[in-house]
């Protein structure tokens, strides 16, 4: 099923990411503030051909061709955002 909503959420830890469709509800947690996710799927997004990875203290976004991939490197976990999130603005 295709996602319908796309959240950051603070936590006590970090950041949650949360995403759900009709059915399901997804999230992954990251060590990073929200603001410092959200300026890094940002900087993703507009990455460059040749360098479409990002860092910042072991969360890594890719710009793919379907959006941005959030990987946490701690426990090899990823979320997927699609393009029209990104584009609209995430919560």
């Amino acid at each position: 099923m295709p996602i319908t909503t796309v959240a950051i959420k603070s936590t006590p830890n970090g950041s949650r990411l949360f995403a759900e469709d009709i059915h399901t509800a997804y999230h992954l947690d990251l060590p990073i503030a929200e603001e410092d996710l959200r300026n890094l799927i940002v900087a993703a997004a507009k990455a460059d051909d040749l360098h479409p990875r990002v860092e910042l203290m072991g969360v890594l976004a890719d710009r793919t061709e379907r959006g941005v991939r959030v990987r946490n490197v701690a426990n090899t976990s990823h979320f997927d955002i699609p393009w029209k999130f990104i584009v609209r603005g995430i919560e």
